[in-house]
């Protein structure tokens, strides 16, 4: 870590943190400069960040955030809190955002974000940071680590370069100590954290070999070994195989929390490595996790149970809060809800009741909009289904910038493609699953669409109409092309009956099969070619020469 004091750029507030503290991650990744992929020395202990105030230390997703802002020292405090112990923040300095859950009573727990600033940027006393024990030994702390029982090693293993977690017997396999403590123990760490997955202990799904779930995962073992090798001064040495950089992209452009959860289970993982006496307090909260994780597969797997769910009206922006809090995404009702069983506060922002949404009263063009929605869309109002892309802001945008498009149709079922170009991976398909569309709606939606299509055929015939009289025009007025144009001479074509502008392009005409000029085309003399704005472009062609051929 370096003692410098830079100053992170300002994060906006509200759901933009979140899409803000990913975007940050994901360039750190693709720039191969992610925290757990850089190579550390060894000997300075990296305390995780904490706040001297209240002596809490700073979790999951926040804990990385703080971290990435290159700070030495790791304590982190409010303003008004270094302002009780009579110190203050310079002028000029920037804070980091941060968010954090605070439950009052028995009502639900409410989201909030403050800002809080490094020690680095601020005057006046604060509690200090603990020193390590007097003899610390990093490398002596992995070992402990290592010898102290929960997961079982095997080895040494000559053939192994390094650790790694076999999943069949439960154990971690050891490579050769090749005196290298940094790169020996940071493999080791890493493996251990994997192993932290198991049913018994932490219960994550890791999924094969090139999932979703498996880079999920090994994107929490390396942070894990990241903030454990920093805690013991060990130094850290990212995983020498096959980068995960690529997929960890492609899945935080899916799944936009990703990184929280991972954050999140890294420090739980680092917890449960580090300290043996939270290890059954963290294990009970995982059983328990599974066994609400069942009786809610029992519920979807029981027709008879659907009532215990009670659909809620949760706007778009709002969905992070709402899965926060335990709701969960219906797929065929196209709907979030939450269990009667829950706590009825934690939801009672977005009312609506038990039972699934009616279907048979469904609108085409409201289950589209969802959908777009849904992939990252900013469609406003009903979306235009007239079997035309339109290009639209999705979210992240600045400005005038359209990173989206969709197109709908209306004939038979409807059906629609949606493509995100942030996230890329193709158009995604769309199907109406309503059980039957509002028979008036539909008609309505048809007649609206045929209308704007018969609008959008005319303006196009009248653009090319203008179009191919401009094209005329300039052909026309434009004197004859010169044999030695670059163009030309690079083709070893004659300039035929081309035309040449004012600017020194060449210009083609094309013409249709009833012998008109339809379009025009420009080529420069590097051979950048462009066609007449508005113009047709398709069923038209020119040979160059006199005709005498």
């Amino acid at each position: 870590m370096s003692d410098d004091k830079p100053k992170p750029p300002p994060i906006a507030d509200g759901a933009d943190w979140r899409e803000a503290v990913v975007a940050a991650v994901a360039a750190r990744i693709a720039a191969g400069d992610a925290p757990w992929r850089r190579l550390l020395a060894p000997g300075a202990v990296r305390a995780a960040p904490f706040n001297p105030a209240t002596g809490g230390t700073y979790r999951g997703v926040n804990r990385l955030w703080l971290d990435m802002a290159g700070f030495a020292d790791p304590r982190w405090i409010t303003q008004r809190q270094a302002r009780e112990t009579d110190a203050r923040v310079r002028a000029g300095e920037r804070g980091r955002t941060i968010e954090y859950w605070r439950r009052s009573g028995r009502e639900r727990p409410t989201l909030f974000r403050t800002v809080v600033f490094n020690a680095s940027q601020i005057d006046g006393p604060l509690p200090p940071v603990p020193p390590p024990g007097p003899d610390a030994d990093p490398a002596a702390a992995a070992a402990a680590i290592l010898r102290d029982g929960a997961i079982r090693t095997v080895g040494p293993d000559p053939a192994l370069g390094e650790a790694v977690y076999d999943r069949d017997r439960d154990a971690v396999r050891l490579p050769a100590d090749t005196g290298d403590a940094r790169g020996y123990y940071s493999s080791m760490l890493r493996a251990l954290a994997h192993a932290t997955g198991t049913a018994n202990r932490l219960g994550r799904e890791t999924g094969p070999y090139g999932s979703a779930d498996r880079a999920a995962e090994q994107l929490r073992a390396e942070m894990a070994a990241y903030f454990v090798a920093g805690e013991i001064g060990l130094g850290h040495a990212p995983d020498r195989g096959e980068s995960y950089a690529g997929r960890w992209l492609a899945a935080l452009a899916r799944d936009r929390d990703l990184l929280f959860r991972a954050a999140r289970d890294a420090d739980r993982i680092a917890l449960w490595l580090r300290e043996p006496a939270a290890r059954p307090a963290l294990e009970r909260e995982t059983a328990d996790r599974t066994r609400a994780a069942r009786r809610e597969t029992a519920i979807d797997r029981d027709p008879g149970n659907k009532p215990a769910r009670r659909y809620l009206s949760v706007p778009y922006a709002e969905r992070h809060a709402a899965k926060a809090l335990g709701a969960r995404w219906d797929r065929a009702a196209r709907s979030w809800y939450g269990l009667d069983g829950a706590d009825p506060a934690l939801f009672a922002r977005w009312p609506r009741g038990p039972g699934a949404p009616e279907p048979a009263r469904a609108d085409p063009r409201e289950e589209f909009a969802r959908a777009c929605r849904e992939h990252g869309l900013m469609v406003k109002g009903d979306p235009v289904m007239d079997g035309r892309w339109r290009r639209v802001a999705v979210e992240g945008d600045r400005g005038r910038k359209k990173s989206g498009s969709y197109r709908g149709f209306l004939d038979g079922v409807p059906n629609g493609q949606i493509m995100n170009y942030k996230t890329g991976g193709g158009a995604a398909a769309w199907v109406f699953r309503g059980a039957a569309a509002d028979p008036a709606a539909l008609a309505r939606a048809r007649e609206e669409a045929a209308a704007r299509k018969a609008d959008n055929e005319r303006r196009l015939r009248g653009e090319r109409r203008r179009a191919a009289k401009r094209a005329y025009g300039l052909f026309v007025n434009a004197a004859p092309a010169p044999a030695d144009h670059p163009y030309l001479q690079e083709k070893g074509v004659p300039p035929g009956d081309l035309r040449i502008d004012r600017r020194g392009r060449l210009l083609m005409p094309l013409a249709a099969a009833d012998g008109y000029i339809h379009n025009l085309q420009t080529i420069a003399a590097d051979g950048t070619k462009r066609y007449l704005g508005g113009g047709r472009k398709t069923g038209l062609a020119h040979t160059i020469g006199d005709g005498d051929d």
